[in-house]
C-alpha cells in the first residue's frame, strides 16, 4: 500500500484537489501539535507535512520561523517527534504523514538512521526542503527498497530541462511546485502565469501528482490550483491561525473546512 498514491487517486476520482497541510511540530507544545493534526485530518486535510524545527529556515517566512523558534525553545527535535508521532499514525492509518525538514537536521541525525525510523514508524515520505538535485543521490540510494517516498520541489525559476531531471528517478510520490519567489507566507494573489506553469509541470510529471504551495490562504486560490494541478499545500496560514488566534483549534477547524469544502 502506498498512502500517497492512494489518496491522490481517491481525490481524483471525486474531482477534488488533495489538501496538503503543514504544521511545525512542537508549536505551543507537542500535545497541542497532536491535537491540531487531529483537527486538520478530521476536517479536510489529506496529507500532513510534519515540520521539523530548525534555527536557520531560509525558505520560510516570519510566521513559520516564529513557530520553529517556539518549538526549539521547548527542545523539540527529531527524537521527540518520532516518539510522539505514533499516536497520529494509530488514529489515522490511511492518511500520509510526510517529514518536512531542512537537510542539515536529517544529516546530523544520521541518514541511515533517519530513514530507518521513518520506515519503522510507518511514515510515508521525506521532503528535504533545501536539498539540491545534484546532492540527492545519496538519500535516494538509502531509500531504495524502503516504503518511503522522496518528495522533490520545483522553484518558479527552475528551467524546463531541470524540471525533467528533478522528476526523473522518483516514483510513488508527488511533486511540490513553489508558487512564488521568496519565502513562505500568505498572499492575496497568486502569479498570473501559475496556470501555464502548472500545465508545463503536469505534462513533464506524467502520472506523478503535482501540488502547488506558498501563499495560499483562500478557498478560491485552492480551487483554482486544483483545476490545473492535483492539489495544494497550505502552511503559513495554518501556522498564523495557531500562533495568533484565540481558540486556535476552533479557528483551525473552520479554516481547513472552508478551504476543502468552501463552507
Amino acid at each position: 500500500m502506498n498512502r500517497i498514491i492512494d489518496i491522490f487517486k481517491k481525490n481524483k476520482s471525486k474531482n477534488i484537489g488533495t489538501f496538503v497541510g503543514y504544521i511545525t511540530f512542537g508549536v505551543h507544545s507537542i500535545d497541542f501539535t497532536l491535537k491540531a493534526i487531529e483537527v486538520m485530518l478530521k476536517n479536510g486535510v489529506d496529507i500532513i507535512e510534519l515540520g521539523v524545527p530548525f534555527s536557520d529556515m531560509v525558505a520560510d517566512g516570519a510566521i513559520i520561523r516564529q513557530a520553529s523558534l517556539m518549538a526549539l525553545s521547548s527542545n523539540v527535535n527529531l527524537e521527540k517527534i518520532f516518539d510522539a508521532i505514533g499516536i497520529i499514525r494509530e488514529k489515522f492509518p490511511q492518511n500520509p504523514l510526510v517529514v518536512f525538514s531542512y537537510y542539515n537536521v536529517i544529516f546530523s541525525y544520521g541518514l541511515e538512521k533517519f530513514f530507518k525510523m521513518l520506515e519503522k514508524l510507518d511514515l510515508d515520505g521525506a521532503l528535504p526542503v533545501d536539498l539540491p538535485l545534484e546532492e540527492r543521490d545519496e538519500i535516494l540510494s538509502i531509500m531504495k527498497g524502503k516504503s518511503i517516498s522522496y518528495i522533490p520541489l520545483i522553484a518558479p525559476t527552475t528551467s524546463e530541462d531541470r524540471i525533467k531531471k528533478i522528476v526523473s528517478g522518483v516514483e510513488n510520490t508527488f511533486i511540490y511546485n513553489i508558487n512564488i519567489n521568496g519565502t513562505t507566507g500568505v498572499r492575496d494573489d497568486l502569479p498570473l502565469d501559475l496556470k501555464d506553469r502548472l500545465k508545463l509541470i503536469k505534462e513533464i510529471a506524467g502520472d506523478i501528482p503535482v501540488v502547488s504551495g506558498f501563499g495560499i490562504q483562500k478557498y478560491s486560490q485552492a480551487k483554482t490550483i486544483s483545476n490545473y494541478a492535483d492539489g495544494y499545500v497550505i502552511g503559513s496560514k495554518i501556522m498564523k491561525i495557531i500562533l495568533e488566534e484565540d481558540e486556535p483549534l476552533v479557528k483551525l477547524k473552520n479554516f481547513v473546512r472552508h478551504i476543502k469544502f468552501g463552507e
